[in-house]
Parts: C-alpha cells; sequence; structure tokens
C-alpha cells in the first residue's frame, strides 16, 4: 500500500492526466489505468516502489508532464542507488569497527578497484562519487552485501546476515556488537547514476 505522501502525489498527477485527456469521468478514468498497468482494482493494492513507479509513469505520460515522467523513468535507478550507497555506509561503519587495515571510504574505494568499476574519483576526503550503469550498480551491491556479510561473521555478528535498509551497528559496553534502530547518522557516501 502506498504512502500518504505517495497517494497525494497519484491523486495531482491523476488530476492533470484527466484534464489533460478530457476525461468526462475521473474516477472510471482510475480504474481503467490501474487495472491496465498493474492489474489491480483498488488503490490499496498499489506496491509502494515498482508498482508506484509504473503507474505514476503511466501519469505522467497521460498528463503529457515531461518532468514527471523522466523522474519515473528512473525512479528504479535511484532507488538501486540509494541501496548501494546504504549498504557501502555499512561497510564502512563495520570495517571500521574490525579495524580493517584501510579504513574507511578507502576500504570501499579498494572494493570498487578490484571489482574494475569505474571511473572512481575522490571529490572530498569524505567524499565519493560513483558514475556508474544500473547494471554496475546492481555488481557493486552484490560485492558490498558480500564484504559486510564477511565482516558481521568476523565480529561475531549471529543473528541474521540479510541486508535491512538503514541499519546501523554499535558495539554494547560489553563489547558485543549490537544493531540500532532508528539508525545512527549515516555517513557520508553518495552516488551519482551516469547519463
Amino acid at each position: 500500500m502506498i504512502t500518504e505522501r505517495q497517494a497525494a502525489a497519484f491523486w495531482r498527477l491523476l488530476g492533470a492526466a484527466a484534464r489533460h485527456q478530457a476525461v468526462p469521468d475521473r474516477e472510471a478514468y482510475r480504474k481503467r489505468l490501474l487495472r491496465e498497468e498493474l492489474g489491480v482494482a483498488h488503490m490499496s493494492e498499489i506496491g509502494r516502489t515498482t508498482d508506484y513507479d509504473r503507474i505514476m509513469h503511466r501519469l505522467a505520460l497521460e498528463a503529457e508532464d515531461w518532468d514527471a515522467l523522466a523522474h519515473f523513468e528512473v525512479a528504479g535507478d535511484r532507488r538501486l542507488a540509494a541501496i548501494v550507497a546504504d549498504c557501502a555506509t555499512q561497510v564502512l561503519q563495520l570495517a571500521d569497527s574490525a579495524a580493517a587495515p584501510a579504513p574507511g571510504l578507502a576500504y570501499v574505494g579498494g572494493i570498487l578497484a578490484q571489482a574494475g568499476l569505474s571511473p572512481i574519483r575522490q571529490i572530498a576526503p569524505d567524499d565519493y562519487w560513483l558514475d556508474l550503469a544500473p547494471s554496475d550498480l546492481r555488481v557493486l551491491l552484490q560485492i558490498l552485501d558480500t564484504h559486510r556479510r564477511r565482516l558481521l561473521k568476523r565480529l561475531g555478528w549471529t543473528d541474521s546476515l540479510a541486508y535491512c535498509h538503514g541499519r546501523r551497528w554499535i558495539r554494547t559496553s560489553t563489547g558485543a556488537l549490537d544493531a540500532t534502530d532508528p539508525p545512527l547518522p549515516r555517513t557520508p557516501f553518495r552516488i551519482r547514476l551516469a547519463a
């Protein structure tokens, strides 16, 4: 089910599409689009990620809203980039906790260099920008997640190794590793998709 914010954006774009298409019955138009695009009958059946992106892409196309169309055209890639950035943040935090030989961004830079994913350039001492195609981002996510799992094992983590977006780890007073929610402040790591 979509969020309130997503629903508000949906209704705005639906209104624009209905006006642009000169649709007399907005409710029938909404139901037809949901059925054609997603195969669902109700708003409550729209998923928050790819389903939402698909219906919004269709509405933007119908409204001839080219800015919205461009936004939803790359929504999956932007989501993937955010996951890669979060996984990299987790790797950085765990690498520092494990006292890795090359902590921090140098550690992730070494992972990227070994993977042959380039160009990679340092913008500031604590900030990397990656110009990677979505297919390379998928490979990078697999590499980072493998490193994340290895670091967790090395640090004695015994719970699930599955990736959880936004998860951060802290050392307890006994020295054990513990997951935190809500997350601690993020390590600065940004990704820009190649055009």
